[in-house]
């Protein structure tokens, strides 16, 4: 029940500490406040010296939002959330349509042009 699940969702903000997320409309995913997605990509980054620039990321949902805040480079699947698309600098086609595999292919060519030019692909 749509109507339960917000009410929910109004008592969990009120826990500090804790991060509310969710991937369909339907459903809450309750975790850490620093264990988003976001903050775990900031964490492999930190750890192997990665810039955000550096980093491609690729979302669908209400739980892509905390990656799309902190990295520049973020992708929208063609039938993600609307929220979500307005953040993100570029689209992808759908993830019936191959779309992620579509980007892997267009960042492995910016890549290639930028090395080739040195004017980056960004």
């Amino acid at each position: 029940d749509i109507d339960e699940r917000n009410k929910c969702v109004e008592e969990l903000k009120k826990v500090k500490g804790v991060s509310l997320t969710s991937a369909f409309g339907n459903n809450i995913e309750v975790a850490c406040a620093r264990s988003t997605k976001g903050d775990m990509v900031e964490s492999v980054c930190k750890l192997y010296g990665i810039k955000k620039e550096e980093v491609v990321v690729i979302g669908d949902n209400y739980n892509d939002v905390s990656m799309f805040k902190k990295f520049p480079n973020s992708y929208a699947m063609g039938n993600a959330v609307s929220e979500l698309k307005e953040m993100t600098r570029f689209v992808a086609d759908t993830n019936y349509n191959d779309g992620v595999a579509k980007v892997m292919y267009e960042v492995i060519e910016r890549n290639k042009k930028e090395k080739e030019t040195g004017i980056s692909a960004y």
